[in-house]
């Protein structure tokens, strides 16, 4: 018997590699091996830069409470200890834009933690020392209400963060079953305190392996108003949106060329990146230098297939209101359905570009459940668009 959850995880992502050996990927980036990571850095799990030539890491769960930082030869330039502090599962690393850095102490594979933090220190290459206390955000899930939640439920480990605005952004990794799919996305202040964090929307990344779609890290350019998210085999890129509205506006899909447990990604330029991956069955500890050189595949739910959902509220408690609009007129089918994947709703809508339609979701529907529920809109011609809701 396994009894370390980390262990286990492990081992099922090398039977995956072992799995899916014959599967091959397009090539839409330029993607390279920049260096190999420090000896010390076995577990990169997450990145930040203080300049193009200065990054700085951390291991993963288990680890000593430290950031290293090196250069993009791989040289270790210098340790950082983080005092009163745990590596308990360190996840991701985010910086805002005056240089403050955040760790993630937020790992939950098995979707038990009741003990969650974030750290927060000042720019590290201002620090003199070679340690500093940090401050802490102690946080939970508005909506996680068992430790751990039913199978269908279990989408609360955490392995991406972005800070933006006097706000931090998490990302959820999803290790439901059956598999939904979604990213949640949840907001926290960037002050020391305690908290319960505001889950204010999700992303559909796709059904299949979560080796595939599960998302481990993430970046934001506020300059430029891009964001990046990061997973084992693929890169989505959001742009264009408005506030924290990141999924509101466009969304590229990259298909990496290797599948490796990936865990770290930031933004080097508008359109470079720097990614490393953890040491597993003989490969990775490498850090990658990433640049966007052709067109993606556009996976934007409007470009693809021509129908806008939007539910609000979202979350909802008791009724919430789907409204539809279309780029073609014709006949489309609702589908709703539940965290196990029943089908708890349907019907058959008319659409032309002039109208919204406007269906008004009871509480009867749900019959008293709670959980992700999954939007589907199907055309004649079977293109698809899909949204998660939440009920609270």
């Amino acid at each position: 018997m396994i009894s370390n959850p980390r262990k286990l995880l492990k081992l099922l992502f090398i039977f995956a590699l072992q799995n899916i050996a014959g599967i091959s990927y397009a090539q839409t980036l330029n993607i390279s091996v920049k260096a190999s990571l420090p000896l010390i850095l076995t577990e990169s799990s997450g990145i930040a830069i203080t300049d193009r030539n200065s990054i700085w890491s951390h291991n993963d769960g288990g680890g000593n409470p430290e950031l290293y930082n090196f250069d993009s030869t791989g040289t270790l330039l210098r340790t950082l200890k983080i005092l009163n502090a745990s590596n308990i599962d360190w996840e991701d690393l985010a910086k805002d834009s005056i240089g403050n850095f955040y760790i993630g102490d937020f790992g939950n594979n098995l979707n038990t933690r009741q003990d969650l933090k974030i750290y927060i220190l000042p720019d590290p290459s201002t620090i003199p020392a070679d340690s500093v206390i940090p401050q802490v955000i102690n946080y939970s899930y508005p909506d996680q209400f068992a430790f751990p939640p039913p199978d269908s439920l279990k989408n609360f480990d955490m392995e991406a963060m972005v800070a933006s605005h006097g706000f931090l952004y998490l990302f959820s990794k999803d290790w439901s079953n059956p598999y939904s799919g979604f990213t949640k996305l949840y907001k926290l202040p960037t002050l020391a305190g305690t908290y319960v964090a505001e889950l204010i929307d999700s992303f559909y990344t796709g059904t299949g392996s979560p080796y595939f779609y599960s998302i481990t890290s993430a970046d934001i350019n506020t300059a430029n108003n891009k964001l990046v998210l990061l997973g084992y085999n693929k890169i989505w890129l959001f742009s264009d949106f408005s506030g924290n509205d990141f999924f509101s506006g466009t969304t590229q899909l990259f298909n990496l060329p290797t599948l490796t447990q990936k865990e770290a990604i930031c933004f080097i330029s508008d359109n470079e990146f720097y990614a490393t991956d953890e040491i597993l069955n003989g490969t990775g500890q490498k850090l990658y230098y990433i640049s966007i050189l052709q067109d993606p595949t556009n996976t934007s739910e409007t470009a693809n297939n021509a129908v806008k959902i939007d539910v609000f509220p979202n979350p909802f408690s008791e009724k919430s209101t789907l409204s539809i609009s279309t780029k073609k007129a014709g006949s489309y089918t609702v589908t709703i359905y539940d965290p196990t994947g029943q089908t708890i709703f349907t019907k058959t809508v008319f659409s032309s570009p002039e109208i919204v339609q406007h269906i008004f979701l009871e509480e009867s529907i749900f019959k008293n459940r709670s959980g992700v529920f999954i939007i589907e809109v199907t055309s004649t011609n079977k293109t698809r668009s899909r949204k998660k809701m939440i009920k609270l």
